[in-house]
């Protein structure tokens, strides 16, 4: 069986998706960013986000500037997945203010981002 995280597929049980509940989940940053101004986001921005993610349990998980695409168009540059404890980890670094400084960087170093946080798979999820 998979777990679905925001689209992102990752191995999982099923015995494991109908034990977790929302306290045990985790949690998931996905950000999709065009990148103009790579020495700024990987000189100014990434050291001191690295450290943020760091101090709230944070894994960056996936990070890739040209993944490889396997259907459909994709017209993002890079794609990042960043993943927490749990969803109120995740929301509790994107809040913290040291973040949030620094985030000004990323946002000015970008063409654009986008940005979601959502909890790891769970069928009960699912609409009907």
């Amino acid at each position: 069986m998979f777990e679905v995280v925001c689209g992102l597929v990752t191995s999982i049980t099923i015995a494991e998706m109908s034990t977790e509940t929302d306290s045990s989940r985790k949690g998931y940053a996905l950000f999709l960013e065009e990148i103009t101004d790579w020495e700024s986001y990987l000189n100014d921005y990434l050291p001191v986000a690295a450290e943020t993610i760091e101090n709230h349990d944070g894994e960056v998980i996936v990070g890739h500037p040209d993944p490889e695409v396997i259907e459909g168009e994709w017209e993002h540059g890079m794609s990042v997945v960043i993943e927490f404890p749990s969803v109120a980890d995740a929301q509790a670094w994107y809040d913290d203010p040291a973040y949030q400084e620094v985030k000004l960087i990323r946002v000015e170093a970008c063409e654009y981002a986008h940005a979601v946080i959502c909890p790891s798979f769970s069928p009960e999820d699912l609409p009907g």
